[in-house]
């Protein structure tokens, strides 16, 4: 997390003005991510120990942020609540809040349009204003090697070699391993894939992942859910570990995986992505969209009776992506590119 200072507050004719002063990290970039307050535009005012009445609130309200003296963002006709209201603006993927520089980012919400009930007072206000910083983004990194695949009471070890799993490109202050299911659990955090014995482990698919971080990241214990990670962080795209139950040696497997599988259709894609199911598998089946970062985008129940399975992404940001479809043992998982 950067660090930013909010320099100076003011209120005029019911206008709230403060700055934001963003100081550059080590890498020498800063940003900001993130504006969060909350506001209320209240039918009756109450002056401290004063008057009190009918308020002629306002209605919309606009927020514009300069650097300066030229206009980078605005927003305008934002609905104003009679009730306390928390109001949240994602400036993360807004290129005008990231600089190389220490910079002053003006922020100015204005409240207008009042309902005109006929009183001469109009008051409107805001609270708990929250800005957030962002960091110099490290990078998860990329895995190769797997999927793998183990049997359950087959009397041999179920471990990896060192080697069977590569890591490249990751970078970042901290490193660590993870190992969850495929719901996000955190069920390890090896020194290294090869430490993890999946011996004691059900029988089940476990994902390993490369998480890189800064400093003051929260959330990765065991027991806690990587699909919510709070700080600067990346995770890379994980590495499958599955293991079969079958009472004794493993049989059949590979022949089961030959029954189901799936392509992508027009990869790279816009909003609509398009999956073609192979082979003669039949029933239903759990569907995940994983982000680059392993952030759990989007889950589905597909018909894998169904030749094509469309899902609408159009909610989602440009990226590298994953979609993981699971029935029973059986787990394919193939990337994709959002444009």
């Amino acid at each position: 997390m950067e660090p930013i200072c909010i320099s100076k507050f003011r209120l005029t004719n019911c206008n709230f003005r403060f700055d934001v002063e963003v100081v550059t990290g080590s890498d020498g970039k800063g940003s900001i991510s993130s504006l969060e307050y909350y506001q209320l535009a209240p039918l009756q005012f109450n002056w401290i120990n004063g008057a009190n009445g009918p308020n002629n609130y306002a209605t919309l309200y606009g927020l514009r942020v300069t650097v300066d003296g030229n206009e980078i963002f605005k927003s305008e006709a934002n609905p104003a609540s009679t009730s306390w209201t928390l109001e949240s603006f994602d400036f993360s993927n807004d290129s005008a809040f990231e600089v190389e520089n220490t910079t002053i980012f003006q922020f100015e919400i204005t409240p207008y349009c009042p309902i005109d009930n006929g009183t001469p007072i109009a008051v409107w206000d805001i609270d708990d204003i929250k800005i957030t910083g962002g960091c110099a983004a490290p990078e998860g990194g990329t895995l190769e090697g797997g999927p793998f695949e183990f049997c359950v009471s087959d009397g041999e070890t179920d471990i990896l070699m060192a080697g069977d799993i590569t890591l490249t490109c990751n970078s970042g202050s901290n490193n660590a391993w993870v190992v969850t299911d495929l719901d996000g659990t955190i069920l390890g955090l090896p020194p290294m894939p090869s430490a993890v014995n999946f011996d004691g482990a059900g029988n089940c698919t476990y994902l390993i992942w490369h998480l890189s971080f800064e400093d003051g990241l929260v959330g990765a214990e065991m027991g806690m859910n990587a699909n919510v990670l709070l700080g600067c962080f990346s995770l890379c795209n994980p590495i499958e570990v599955v293991r079969f139950e079958t009472g004794g040696p493993c049989t059949g497997i590979q022949d089961y995986d030959d029954e189901f599988s799936f392509n992508i259709l027009q990869n790279p894609i816009e909003d609509l992505l398009q999956l073609e199911i192979i082979g003669q598998s039949q029933g239903k089946a759990n569907m995940y969209i994983i982000s680059n970062a392993g952030q759990m985008m989007k889950t589905d129940n597909i018909d894998l009776q169904s030749n094509t399975i469309l899902v609408d992404l159009d909610n989602i940001i440009g990226g590298v992506y994953y979609v993981r479809i699971v029935k029973q043992d059986a787990v394919v998982i193939k990337p994709f590119v959002k444009l």
